[in-house]
Order: C-alpha cells, then structure tokens, then sequence
C-alpha cells in the first residue's frame, strides 16, 4: 500500500505523474501535500517542471488537444480524491492516443469527462453572471465565488469580451484573483485591512466604488424592480436558470434581506501582483497552463 503527495499544483500533479508511468508504478492513494491521507508514510513526489512538460509534450503530440484541457480541467476541479482516476485516464490517453475520448464505457474516461463537464459549465455560466463593479480608480472589479477554481476560465472568456477595458475578477473563497491590464492577466491578491472591513460592512457598502458606480447600482436596482411582475414571479425557474448560490455578488439584488453579501468577502482592493507562499508556484503557473497548454477558450465546447 503506497501513497504519494505532490506540491498542489499542476505541475507537481503532471510531475507525480509521469513518476508512476516511467516506473510502472500504482499507488494507492495521491494527494496534495499536507491533505489528509488514508495511508500513512506518504512519500513526496518534488515537482520538476522540465518532466512535467515532457509528460504534456507527450500528450499533445498523441492526443487530441481536448485531451490535454480535461486533465486541466479535472485539476481545477479540486474534487477530493480524483487524482488516481485522472492518472488512468493519462494511462489510457498515452496508449490509445485521440481515441481516448471516445471510450465511454472506460470509468477513468466517463469521470474525467464528468468533472470537466462541470468546470467548464460553471465557466460558462459565470461569464453570464459576473458583475462589474467600477472601483474608485477606474478599474472594474467582479467578485466571484466559484465551486471550482475556475477564475482564470472566466478571466480568458472576458480578455475577449472586453480587451480594452482594465478588470480583475477574484475569487473570494481562494483569496486571489486575475487582473487584466488591457496587455496581459496577472494573478493578484487583496490587503487583509479591508477584507475585514468588507466582511463586516459587505461587498457595496464599503468606499471602494466609485461615485458613479453606486449611483449607477441604485438605478439598475429601481428598474429591476420597476419591470418585475409579481403575479408572474417564479422563484423556481429563476433559481434553475440562476443558481441561488451567486446571488450574493449580483449588483441588482435588493439591498439587505436575503440577497445580502455573506461572510466570506473579497480580500481588500488594495492589489499586489505577488502572491502569498501559499499561492506562489501555484497560481501563476495555472494560469500560464490554461495559456500554453490546452488553448482553453473559457467556455463550453
């Protein structure tokens, strides 16, 4: 019974690996360093960019490139426990090549692409549901609080939708986010000073928004609900089409009730470009594979 831990991020996975196929090895458990194992003694697999991209070179070369973005995809899954499925999944992708994806009845196949169903659907549905906010310095701002980690899936969909306008989207439940400077996107963080005072005060109540950004929001509030119908409100079908769970960060909800901001709140608008030891090696790389590696669009196929 083995069990082996990795760095936690994308390369240090690909790393792990590449380990197991070159040594023909099957362990029984892998996992992010520091996660909670069901075997003891795990050993430490150190990450090695250069054989992690031997391993995706690979992949690219055999594989169709759709391949390539559901191993990515089911990464930021962060689903517990999916890496030794992923690693057959990698297995059967080297030995079959593009018709990987095609074998439905495989289980390392059909939950992969599971997985990547869900992270590219909740990319979708957040590039319809992420609300700007107009800081005070001009820099558009959308909190988020995805169930994956999928910030930099909706950050690619918006370079498109708006490439001349500086934003950042954060994801609030990871504590970073994706600032783009109309040139390129760059992972930041938040100040811990404001963090406490937007957890306290809530997301629009605190004075980082910009005048007209909060006479804009009293607007669009007042017409949202000037057009609502009461006899034809439908709380189930708005929430099937509108999960309830981004409520919070939507600027035409009504102020206080139900619709308020929750505990958890974006870290602060003071923005640095480094990231703390947790995220550094982490956070930037994805964002570099999502880049390089899968040609990732943002969206659905």
């Amino acid at each position: 019974m083995t069990a082996w831990e990795y760095d936690g991020t994308f390369e240090g996975l690909l790393t792990a690996f590449a380990a197991a196929i070159d040594m023909d090895a099957h362990p029984d458990d892998i996992a992010p360093e520091g996660a909670q194992l069901a075997l003891s003694g795990a050993g430490l697999i150190a990450g090695d960019p250069a054989r992690a991209e031997r391993l995706v070179s690979l992949l690219r070369t055999r594989c169709a490139p759709l391949t390539l973005k559901h191993i990515l995809y089911c990464f930021l899954s962060e689903t517990s426990g999916y890496e030794r499925t992923l690693l057959e999944y990698v297995r059967c992708a080297l030995a079959h090549g593009k018709r990987v994806d095609t074998f439905h009845a495989n289980d390392a196949v059909r939950a992969v692409h599971e997985l990547s169903r869900k992270v590219s659907g909740e990319i979708h549905r957040l590039g319809g549901l992420v609300r700007f906010r107009e800081l005070g310095d001009g820099t558009f701002w959308a909190p988020v609080e995805p169930d994956h980690n999928v910030v930099c899936g909706v950050a690619l969909h918006f370079m498109r939708r708006l490439p001349n306008q500086e934003w950042i989207i954060y994801d609030m439940r990871r504590g970073y986010g994706v600032r783009w400077d109309t040139h390129e996107c760059t992972p930041v963080t938040m100040n811990e000073e404001l963090d406490a005072r937007i957890r306290k005060e809530g997301v629009d109540t605190v004075d980082i928004l910009s005048a007209s950004e909060q006479k804009y929001q009293a607007y669009w509030r007042q017409y949202f609900e000037a057009i609502s119908i009461g006899a034809r409100t439908n709380p189930r079908l708005q929430r099937r089409n509108m999960p309830q769970r981004y409520w919070r960060y939507l600027v035409e909800r009504p102020a206080g009730g139900a619709w308020r901001a929750g505990p958890r709140a974006v870290r602060g608008t003071h923005l640095s470009g480094r990231s703390p030891g947790c995220l550094r090696g982490t956070r930037e790389r994805n964002l570099l594979y999502w880049k390089a590696n899968t040609g990732a669009t943002g969206g659905r196929e």
